[in-house]
């Protein structure tokens, strides 16, 4: 039982997946990223209730809004 949510998880999930640069990439923040290089991470944690995702985590980072624009 998870006393904060009240449910208790049958499982947990993870899912990640990255997209690189389709091309060089200068940022006023971070500096020059070469093409091909990781461009954007999505990572996903899921508390799984009855074989459904019930408790979602969802981070998503990108170095340019060209990047992984879904």
């Amino acid at each position: 039982m998870d006393h904060a949510f009240g449910t208790e998880l049958d499982d947990i999930r993870e899912t990640l997946d990255r997209r690189p640069l389709e091309a060089d990439t200068t940022t006023a923040t971070m500096g020059d990223f070469a093409a091909d290089t990781q461009g954007a991470v999505r990572l996903e944690e899921q508390g799984v209730v009855d074989g459904e995702p019930r408790i979602v985590i969802e981070h998503v980072t990108r170095i340019h809004a060209s990047c992984a624009p879904d």
